[in-house]
């Protein structure tokens, strides 16, 4: 009887362990993607603009960065020696 009342009890346990993981599972479902944004200017305010507009129009087509979309800003500093260390 005992060892019945102690597998019960484990198996318990067992399945409150894995609903917390089951839960999380079931909330990131959707693959998030990686964008870079190689831009071959400085950074300023008006390049940042034309940057808005982009992040804007991917919001529109479902695109949303930090829930579907990983987006990665790296700005040369209209500096073309640095692109190629900023694509790796």
């Amino acid at each position: 009887m005992a060892a019945i009342a102690r597998r019960k009890l484990l198996a318990a346990f067992g399945g409150a362990a894995a609903w917390p993981l089951a839960a999380r599972a079931q909330q990131h479902t959707e693959r998030r993607r990686r964008v870079a944004a190689l831009i071959g200017w400085s950074d300023t305010s008006s390049y940042r603009g034309n940057l808005a507009a982009f992040i804007e129009r991917l919001a529109q087509l479902g695109w949303i960065d930090g829930r579907n979309l990983q987006l990665e800003q790296r700005w040369t500093d209209a500096n073309a020696e640095r692109t190629p260390s900023l694509a790796g």
